[in-house]
């Protein structure tokens, strides 16, 4: 997000380990809550929630470049929720958000139990990047439901698929909403904007209070570095990719220029009555190179 107002910080809030530091433990509740209550736009309760244990080896998922996402229970409105941030547009994220999804849908139901014993199942995907091409091109939340193709009729409310567009938000002199305010969060904004929106929303304070406790727990800042130097690895392999392919690129360019600018001045000469052998000389090509470019 540019803005002369907004600045990157020193911590990377899309950082999976700092995200589950700051949004997936009990004494930090009353802050997904506040964040949840901004997307769902309905009240949530730090006392309505109960974290999942995943059972995961942090350390393998670091390795494997996965996500941290912070699977949560509100149970007394049936409903599962699975929020996760995603940096990098993988090929098949679509596909993977999906059968997670419907994964844990499925998954607590027993055997013998009805279906109707299924809980809502929401997935909320923060994303670093352009997802979705919307007819508003100030859109950057985007809802998934079942429905029909033709008519406004849900199939079943009990699969809801948010995403959030980071890069989407758009720019204004002042954010006046919940989930504006957490979007500018995530956008790794300090300064002034910061400061204003910390006040109005003590939660959102709460949070960049935790990131400075988390910046001396040694475990878990080598875990979050482990993660930023891969993904500044990362960075550097597809800009080095990326410049390798455009200078290959130029390469191609030059020579097909220069292929088919000797091609026309042969034809040129050899209409003049001029012999091969001399147009070959003084291109300083053989005779036989002379006669493959004149042909392709």
């Amino acid at each position: 997000m540019e803005n002369d107002r907004m600045e990157v910080i020193s911590i990377n809030r899309q950082n999976d380990v700092l995200f589950k530091y700051v949004f997936g433990r009990d004494v930090m509740k009353d802050v997904l809550a506040s964040f949840l209550t901004a997307v769902l736009e309905m009240p949530i309760l730090a006392e309505e929630l109960t974290f999942l244990n995943r059972d995961l080896d942090r350390d393998s998922v670091i390795d494997k470049g996965g996500s941290l996402d912070i699977l949560v229970a509100r149970s007394a409105h049936h409903e599962r929720m699975n929020i996760e941030m995603q940096c990098q547009n993988q090929k098949g994220l679509t596909e993977r958000i999906l059968c997670y999804t419907c994964e844990k849908f499925s998954e607590p139901l027993k055997k013998g139990q009805p279906y109707t014993m299924l809980d809502k199942q929401i997935c909320i995907v923060i994303v670093n990047f352009n997802f979705f091409e919307w007819e508003d091109p100030n859109k950057y939340h985007g809802v998934f439901q079942v429905r029909e193709k033709d008519e406004p009729v849900v199939f079943s409310k009990q699969i809801e698929i948010h995403t959030l567009e980071l890069k989407k938000m758009p720019q204004k002199e002042e954010y006046t909403n919940l989930l504006e305010w957490w979007i500018i969060y995530f956008c790794n904004t300090q300064g002034e904007m910061m400061e204003q929106i910390a006040i109005r929303e003590p939660m959102i304070q709460k949070a960049i209070n935790a990131e400075m406790i988390f910046r001396q727990d040694e475990q878990e800042w080598n875990a979050y570095l482990l993660i930023e130097r891969g993904r500044m690895e990362r960075e550097c392999a597809i800009d080095s990719a990326r410049n390798e392919g455009i200078e290959k690129g130029i390469e191609k360019g030059i020579e097909k220029g220069r292929t088919e600018s000797i091609k026309l001045a042969t034809m040129n000469f050899l209409a003049m009555n001029m012999k091969l052998e001399d147009i070959a000389q003084a291109f300083k090509l053989s005779v036989n190179e002379l006669k493959k470019i004149i042909e392709s």
